[in-house]
């Protein structure tokens, strides 16, 4: 494709051959990686042996994302020859485009440190994900593709040629991905998970690497080389992704509808979210359905491990969306609580505003009751699950206990107020104070309180000594 991007590919200008190579790895580490954390590790490792084998000038940045405010530089331009084991561990979303933001603006303060050993090296990015852009927040598409024009540009600024090599996973839209990132067909690979695939994975990155030392920039060796890779059996990298070609449009759909759970499951169990989590789960049910046993061992272990990270992602959603829950219903419970604490023992307190954090906490307190049974359902189980019934049977007594102490001494206290309204002649406050034994949602959430059930029988008590209410005593 031509784009803005290729016009600084030079047509026949010649590229003078790099002195030294700078390779930045932006891995992505997300939640949804779980799983290949072995696979990403000892592939790094092999990848470092080989990148020392060159007997090249070549300096190793590694830099994890997963969440926005979580990016991390394990290897900071570090020579190859001091590099040692990579530590890797799969948790958050994907904020693809901070993580690309900064993985260039922080190559090019290297570039300007004056400590750095080879200041005018060539650079080599190399982005390796797993899933959809869905976290950013310093940087979006427009930023990025920004960055990346500017970085052609230095090309040719006498400090070393900028490249890209995107290695996106088996089962995510391409094209328009690519489109979008303003990138060659030459400049990208995919990658398939399991033990093998991950290798492959990492020997495409020294595939790129072995490109830019011989050639300067990327051309189309890097994808005739890197798809030429054996990737198990008799079966190249470029052969398996022809074969899976069909299938990863399946998971490309599906793909699509999983970001979106994503997104909802941070909103806890909402209609929009329950809709599509069974869209999801029926899905990727079909999908299965669709895909087994294609008759090749080695392809349906691969097809397998996709069932199985998309099934991760569903139930990690699941997770998300009941932890939200939890913790949403529990946070009103305490807002609530806090309000009825402070009415408990202001004599001036209505019973209309009393009754709205009373009414608050017990239904908050139902649907948390309900989170269990709500859970079974949506995965189609036929009990709850007993860990989060017990989780929320401590939570609502916890919270319950501190809702009793509330409630008696609120009733405690107001009895005490009745009795003294009573002796110096209050008759506004006494009546004030009776409604809260007249309201008819407070009776009917405090009726078995022996605190309520005091405050009005002493209000019935009394009341026939007082002189008849008026609207000026309950106004």
């Amino acid at each position: 494709m031509a784009n803005a991007l290729t016009t600084f590919n030079g047509g026949n200008l010649k590229i003078a051959k790099p002195n030294a190579l700078d390779l930045v790895l932006v891995i992505d580490r997300s939640g949804s990686m779980a799983g290949t954390e072995k696979g990403i590790i000892e592939g790094n490792k092999e990848l470092v042996r080989l990148l020392k084998s060159k007997g090249r000038k070549i300096t190793l940045t590694v830099i994890l994302f997963d969440s926005n405010n979580s990016i991390s530089v394990v290897f900071d331009g570090e020579k190859v020859e001091k590099v040692d084991r990579l530590k890797y561990s799969a948790e958050g979303a994907t904020a693809f485009y901070d993580a690309a933001g900064f993985a260039i603006e922080h190559e090019n303060k290297r570039k300007e440190d004056g400590k750095n050993p080879y200041p005018d090296a060539d650079v080599l990015y190399v982005f390796k994900t797993d899933g959809e852009e869905n976290d950013s927040v310093k940087y979006d598409l427009l930023g990025v593709q920004n960055l990346m024009l500017d970085e052609r540009k230095k090309s040719y600024d006498g400090h070393g040629y900028r490249d890209f090599v995107f290695i996106r996973e088996f089962g995510l839209e391409e094209e328009q991905f690519y489109d979008q990132m303003m990138i060659e067909n030459n400049n990208t690979q995919i990658f398939f998970r399991g033990e093998k695939g991950l290798k492959v994975a990492f020997q495409t990155i020294n595939v790129a690497a072995n490109n830019m030392i011989e050639d300067g920039r990327i051309t189309k060796k890097f994808k005739q080389q890197s798809d030429a890779l054996p990737i198990g059996g008799k079966l190249t990298l470029g052969e398996l992704k022809k074969i899976t070609k069909e299938s990863g449009k399946l998971f490309k759909n599906n793909e699509a509808q999983l970001m979106t759970l994503e997104k909802l499951a941070k909103g806890g169990y909402s209609q929009n979210f329950m809709a599509m989590y069974q869209i999801c789960a029926g899905s990727l049910k079909n999908i299965s359905n669709d895909i087994s046993d294609v008759g090749d061992p080695e392809i349906d272990e691969i097809l397998d491990k996709y069932v199985g990270k998309h099934g991760n992602v569903i139930g990690q959603s699941m997770k998300t969306a009941t932890d939200v829950t939890i913790s949403t219903l529990a946070q009103r419970n305490i807002n609530a609580l806090g309000r009825l604490s402070s009415m408990s023992e202001d004599k001036s307190a209505k019973a209309d505003k009393f009754a709205e954090p009373l009414y608050e906490f017990k239904n908050n307190t139902k649907k948390l009751e309900n989170v269990p049974p709500a859970h079974a359902r949506l995965n189609g189980a036929d009990a709850t699950d007993q860990e989060l019934e017990m989780r929320i049977k401590v939570l609502a007594a916890e919270q319950g206990q501190k809702y009793d102490t509330v409630i008696d001494n609120a009733f405690n206290y107001r009895t005490k107020l009745l009795k003294d309204a009573r002796d110096i002649g209050h008759e506004q406050r006494f009546w004030q104070l009776g409604e809260f034994a007249e309201h008819e949602l407070i009776s009917t959430l405090l009726q078995n309180y022996p605190s309520y059930q005091k405050f009005c029988t002493t209000f019935n008590y009394l009341k026939r000594k007082m002189p008849e209410r008026n609207e000026r005593d309950i106004s």
